[in-house]
């Protein structure tokens, strides 16, 4: 019984001999690559996504949101309140006024 293990295992080691290593076909990256692309119609949102995620429109996009951020800060600054805006803050105010008599009361129908 161990002279036939030995053998099988003599016999297997021997299999193991012409053994070499396995190499792709020249250029499969370059096949697979292309048959994908080949498969896949880029769609309006992957072009549009493709173009903002270069980092020369990316760092130029975020360079105009700060721009504009800045200018509306600075320009709101120095600005006063609107005649306008006050007026409506100042009819509002009295449109709820608690000491109003005349909306307390409803003066058509006196009898209670």
């Amino acid at each position: 019984m161990n002279k036939n293990i030995n053998e099988k295992i003599e016999a297997a080691m021997q299999s193991l001999d012409g053994i070499t290593q396995a190499a792709p076909a020249p250029f499969l990256l370059t096949r697979l690559q292309s048959a994908i692309a080949q498969q896949e119609n880029p769609t309006v949102w992957m072009r549009i996504a493709s173009f903002l995620s270069k980092p020369a429109v990316a760092f130029s996009a975020i360079a105009v949101v700060v721009s504009l951020n800045a200018f509306i800060v600075a320009s709101n600054i120095y600005r006063t309140e609107d005649d306008a805006v006050v007026k409506l803050v100042n009819n509002t105010k009295s449109d709820f006024a608690i000491n109003d008599v005349s909306v307390m009361y409803d003066t058509e129908n006196i009898e209670p």
